[in-house]
């Protein structure tokens, strides 16, 4: 669906934005003297709505794709609500 946007940007406002939701920045990781690295990062997908820029809905590492597309087709089709 194109109405589904991508995070993009800048590392350093990239970095600033993880900050500001409470996640810590992907961060090289050393793993020998031969230069070898790996990335930690957080493994979060969260679902904003244009109309207030909220993260509504915050899935952790393992939430399939199949419970992202159900929860997020009804936020596309009902919009936010409390409850």
């Amino acid at each position: 669906d194109e109405r589904f946007i991508g995070l993009t940007g800048g590392t350093e406002d990239l970095e600033n934005l993880q900050r500001q939701l409470g996640m810590n920045p992907a961060q090289k990781v050393p793993l020998n003297d031969k230069g070898d690295y790996a990335v930690d990062h957080g493994a979060y997908v969260l679902a904003f709505t244009a109309e207030d820029n909220l993260a509504h809905l915050v899935y952790p590492l393992g939430v399939t794709r199949d419970a992202w597309a159900h929860d997020i087709k009804k936020l596309v089709e009902e919009g936010w609500t409390e409850s």
